[in-house]
């Protein structure tokens, strides 16, 4: 006799066999065997992950260690960032952007590649080739391609150019030149950097130049050479203007840099009207604000000890300055023709006062010397039309020649017993 089987049963057998077949997961507990992988920050052209753990045995993903939260495989992936560029740079990995500075001028060679022949009408004063232009290698830079770009201060060659003409950045004085390539090409011309401009090799992996200065421009728009721990203020691009800081120091990668004011510094910066020098700054050097024509107003602090040769020579826009007493020395033709200065004070710190030091300060109208100053050199009061009296101290002993020629309102003067000898023509 056949007895019917229960339809609950049936259910029971079934899930049994299925689950022995492996027809139904069976998602019985288990120990993980759990592999662990670091998180990992996404680049700009590669993936990251979060830090995950993941079992072999189940084939799961877990956000922490203990295996209690689960994610998917995809949910511990993070993304490539892709570049973000400012001013042609990538903010976060330095690269250069592909698509280079707009507006410079190109040339089709017979080869099917750009030349870059001018600077057109690129507006930048940091400049970036670019490897492809309109699909095409860029592989040369002409001839004096950028002549006379006196307000460059950066350049960025590509490792594709194979080929650099004479005197391509003649008479770009603020520029440093950055190539992707490690050395000279051997096709690019033996003048091509014929100023000797500073140049950095393998700039994507290196910010050393061949001179051994890092080469820097600040927030504050200021570039500076840096090696062993001293940042100095070099050449600056001529079309800085306004009011500038410079400070005493300055960190760059976490490392502070003491600074100092190189020669020629600021020369023909016609568009600066303040500069206010802070901090630890100890000397200005030679010709520093040399042809700052607009320049009126300039702060200069305790800690400089010297002011060097033709240091604000023709800052026609100076109407007064205060030289504070930590300077000793005032360099020859400092104060050349600075026609709108109509004070300034020498302080008892003073020692020397360089020749032709306030020569053609046509508004000057009174000067004291202090006891410190032992000599008047030759030439420096010499075009000073407006000054119409000087006190001459006891400590002086000599006047050179034509020390006060030129002073055409000068109608006294005292010369102390203390003065031994008076060069030729020195009130003529």
């Amino acid at each position: 006799m056949n007895k019917k089987i229960p339809f609950f049963l049936i259910i029971v057998i079934l899930a049994i066999g299925a689950c022995a077949l492996g027809l139904v997961a069976c998602d019985e507990p288990h120990e993980h065997s759990l592999t662990h992988t670091p998180a990992k920050e996404a680049t700009c052209t590669g993936a990251g992950n979060i830090e995950y753990w993941y079992c072999e045995d189940c084939g799961k993903y877990f956000s922490d260690e203990a295996a209690t939260t689960e994610v998917t495989q995809a949910e511990t992936v993070i993304a490539a960032t892709g570049h973000i560029y400012e001013n042609h740079v990538c903010i976060k990995c330095g690269q250069a952007d592909p698509n280079g500075t707009e507006g410079l001028e190109y040339e089709l060679l017979d080869n099917d590649t750009y030349r870059v022949i001018g600077i057109g009408d690129a507006a930048d004063t940091d400049i970036y080739i670019p490897s492809v232009y309109n699909g095409k290698a860029v592989t040369s830079i002409g001839d004096q391609a950028f002549y006379n770009c006196s307000g460059l201060t950066s350049i960025t060659i590509p490792d594709s150019v194979t080929n650099i003409g004479d005197s391509a950045f003649f008479a770009c004085y603020a520029l440093t030149i950055y190539c992707e390539v490690g050395s000279q090409p051997s096709g690019w011309s033996s003048s091509w950097n014929s100023d000797n401009c500073p140049v950095v090799w393998d700039c994507n992996n290196s910010d050393v130049a061949e001179d051994g200065n890092i080469y820097y421009i600040a927030d504050n728009r200021i570039r500076y050479a840096l090696n062993n721990g001293a940042a100095m203020v070099i050449r600056q691009s001529a079309a800085l203007n306004g009011e500038i800081i410079i400070p005493g120091e300055i960190t760059y990668k976490d490392v502070a840099y003491s600074v100092t004011i190189n020669a020629a510094a600021f020369f023909n910066c016609s568009g600066l009207t303040s500069i206010t020098i802070v901090g630890s700054v100890t000397s200005i050097g030679n010709y520093a604000f040399c042809l700052c024509s607009s320049l009126t107003s300039i702060t200069i602090p305790d800690s400089v000890t010297s002011i060097g040769d033709g240091a604000f020579e023709s800052c026609s826009g100076l109407t007064s300055i205060t030289i504070p007493n930590s300077v000793t020395s005032i360099g020859s033709y400092a104060f050349y023709d600075c026609s709108g200065l109509a004070s300034i004070t020498i302080p008892g710190s003073v020692t020397s006062i360089g020749d032709g030091a306030f020569s053609g300060c046509s508004g000057l109208t009174s000067i004291t010397i202090p006891n410190s100053v032992t000599s008047i050199g030759d030439g420096v009061f010499s075009g000073c039309s407006g000054l119409t009296s000087i006190t001459i101290p006891n400590s002086v002993t000599s006047i050179g020649e034509y020390a006060f020629s030129g002073c055409s309102s000068l109608t006294s003067i005292t010369i102390p017993d203390s003065v031994t000898s008076i060069g030729d023509y020195a009130f003529a």
